[in-house]
Formats: structure tokens, sequence, C-alpha cells
């Protein structure tokens, strides 16, 4: 087998939890399953692998909303969000894995302080010039933690538009986000050797079995306590990040060294266990 077993054991739970989140409230496989699974494994492992499983979720949220679709709104996010994920490809295999971290914990905590003072129902809708800066910090999000999600998210709130035109445009926005970040892991060889796309398929019967259950389970869903205990998680995920980063960096070979070659694809030591303290 290309990848440990206990990889496997860690990540599917994950997987589960994330895709039925994603398929119950519309968004958050990626702020779900990230910071989480980065609390055990690699996260130049856990980056591409996931990405693959959350295309696979989009895919699916798309095809059965596609006629609510608001294309006029999409376009300028998915162009900016391609140049952002360029970006954010480039930082992800320079920058030390501690900055990331910390920078994975800043902003799962900036989307949680959103999450508890949003506003209501847009009323007047923002000038779409800020798909520009939406779009960019979607891509950079996205390739450089796995959640694009927020921004375009809040840009398409600002809108102001009905909540099913809302739900369907913001889906398509992030599959071809997945579409720019996989493409992107794939120009850096972070699918190469393929044992992250072996993982990735191998973890496919997962993430079905949570579109299963969220298909059925929804009509008896709360979905304002599902959120709510999805923040909770994430708001322990992001305190151990940035406690864990900050601990990386102190380290003197972990602060000087970049957290991904750029010319390397994943080795063994990508898919090893992490030790939590």
């Amino acid at each position: 087998m290309p990848f440990d077993p206990q990889t496997w054991a860690i990540l599917a739970p994950i997987v589960l939890l994330a895709s039925f989140v994603f398929q119950a409230a519309g968004f958050g496989a990626g702020l779900v399953a990230v910071p989480l699974a980065t609390l055990f494994l690699d996260l130049h492992l856990v980056l591409p692998v996931l990405a693959l499983l959350e295309f696979l979720n989009a895919l699916r949220l798309v095809s059965v909303n596609r006629h609510l679709i608001a294309w006029r709104e999409v376009w300028p996010l998915v162009g900016f969000s391609a140049l952002g994920t360029l970006a954010g490809v480039s930082l992800l295999i320079t920058l030390p894995i501690g900055w990331l971290m910390i920078g994975m914990a800043a902003f799962v905590a900036g989307f949680l302080v959103y999450q508890q003072r949003r506003p209501g129902p847009a009323t007047d809708p923002v000038s779409r010039v800020w798909a520009v800066p939406a779009g960019m910090a979607s891509g950079l999000g996205s390739a450089m933690f796995g959640m694009g999600g927020p921004p375009y998210l809040i840009y398409l709130h600002l809108r102001a538009m009905p909540f099913a035109i809302w739900r369907a445009s913001f889906a398509v926005v992030g599959l071809f986000s997945l579409v720019w970040r996989i493409s992107g892991f794939a120009a850096a060889g972070f699918y190469w050797p393929p044992a992250p796309l072996i993982l990735a398929a191998s973890l496919v019967p997962v993430a079905l079995l949570a579109i299963w259950l969220a298909a059925r389970a929804k009509p008896y869903l709360d979905e304002r306590l599902l959120r709510r205990l999805v923040q909770i998680l994430l708001g322990l995920a992001a305190l151990t990040l940035m406690l864990r980063g900050i601990e990386d960096l102190r380290s003197p070979t972990m602060a000087e060294s970049p957290a991904f070659p750029a010319s390397a694809g994943l080795t063994a030591d990508h898919f090893r266990i992490l030790e939590v303290s």
C-alpha cells in the first residue's frame, strides 16, 4: 500500500464529517476538514487529497442546482480566483510550515468572527468591483489553506440575491476554484508520486456515504445547531493550529526551511502521523 493505513483511518472520519456538513449546509467542507486533518497529518498531503474529494462534493451540489446559477455574478470571481490561486501555490511551496499553520488559524478565526457578526440579508448590492479582491483572496485561501470559500461567500451575500440563487452560485464558484487549486497542485508536483491520488480514490466511498446520509438526514436537521457545532470545532482547531505554528517557528530548522521544495514531489515524510502535544 502506498500510504500508511493509519493515514486513511485518520482521514476517513474527517472526510465523512466534512462531506456531510457540505451537503447539509451548502458550504464548509474545506473549513471543517483541513484544520482537523492538519492536526495529525502534513499540510502538503492534506491539501491535495482533500481538494479532490471536495471537488466530488461540489460537483454533486452544482449538478442539483445548476438551473439557479447567476452566471453574471460567477465569472468575475472565477477569473480573479485563478490569479489568486497561482500566487497561493507559489507561497505554499516556499513559506515555512509554521507560518502556514498560523495563517490558517488566522483565516479560520476571521471567518468565525464574520459568522458571529454578519448582518442580515443585504438590501443594496455592493459594486461588482469587489469581485476583484474577493476572487483574489479566495484563490489565495484556496491554494494555501484549502479554504477559499469565505471571501466569495461574503461577496455573494452582499450582492443581495435570493438564498437559492446565492447557494447555487456559491457552489459553482467553489467548483471552479477547486479546478484551479487541483491544477496548481498538479503543476507543483503534489500528485507525483501518485500516492495522494490513490489515497483520495480510496476515500471516495466515504464521501459518497456522507452524501447519501446527508440527503436522508437533511429534512430532520437543525441547520443552525449544525453550524454552531461546526463553529465550536473550528475554534478549537484554530487555537491548536496557532499554538503548533508558533512552536514550529521557534525551532531554528523549521523557521529557516521552506515548507515544500518546489522541485520535489511528496515523499514518505509527508505521510507521517504528526505528534500531537
